[in-house]
């Protein structure tokens, strides 16, 4: 997935990344645009359906929980190689 904003490549996501993690954790949506550029399996969810399941069903909640910080983890780790300092992280690996 390549991440954009106003037609600016941000980055791009790899196998197994999530985009959207932070509007998930945060409920702070990012203003960008996710355009797959080879193929994607992906999975939509509107976020009061997701609340409702995952309110539902707590166990879910916290496997979801704990992959989202995973997923973040390591965007920040990356972006803390590529960019050399914490106070510059995008979360986003840079595009090679």
């Amino acid at each position: 997935m390549r991440l954009t904003r106003n037609g600016h490549i941000l980055g791009e996501l790899g196998e197994g990344e999530i985009v959207g993690s932070a509007l998930l954790l945060s409920g702070v949506p990012a203003e960008l645009d996710a355009v797959a550029v080879g193929p994607v399996r992906a999975m939509r969810w509107e976020t009061a359906t997701l609340e409702r399941y995952l309110d539902a069903n707590p166990e879910t909640r916290n496997v979801m929980q704990r992959h989202l910080a995973r997923d973040l983890a390591g965007k920040l780790e990356r972006s803390v190689v590529t960019h050399g300092s914490a106070g510059q992280a995008t979360g986003l690996r840079s595009k090679r």
